[in-house]
């Protein structure tokens, strides 16, 4: 059995090398026959695989999130004052 080495190949659209897509039990001999460099260059192929086809749960929104700040928030300020000046030592 030849060793493959570069695994680049298997980024492409799988159409190129067959016509039916293969089964684990088929796929597993030939990845457990792969070294340790090309099973990493593998996973790291088959990770980027699983990203690309994913969609964000926030590829929907368009008009972007709504970001709170307390810059402006003079209430919230004087509410963590008095209850900062509260918990203080008294001397």
């Amino acid at each position: 059995m030849a060793r493959v080495t570069d695994l680049t190949h298997l980024a492409r659209p799988a159409s190129i090398f067959y016509t039916a897509p293969m089964s684990i039990s088929e796929l597993l001999p030939a990845a457990h026959a792969l070294s340790d460099t090309d099973k990493l260059q593998l996973i790291r192929i088959l990770a980027e695989d699983l990203t690309d086809h994913r969609e964000s749960p926030l590829d929907h929104i368009t008009g972007g999130l709504p970001v709170w700040t307390p810059h402006g928030s003079f209430d919230a300020a004087d509410t963590l004052l008095a209850a900062l000046q509260a918990d203080a030592p008294r001397a």
